[in-house]
């Protein structure tokens, strides 16, 4: 379980990132 938080906070970074892309985007 431990070994799967660094997995899920790189998945979050890389949502907020795709997020503030297409912000920027638009």
């Amino acid at each position: 379980v431990h070994g799967e938080l660094p997995s899920l906070r790189k998945a979050v970074k890389d949502l907020s990132m795709e997020k503030n892309a297409a912000i920027v985007a638009r």
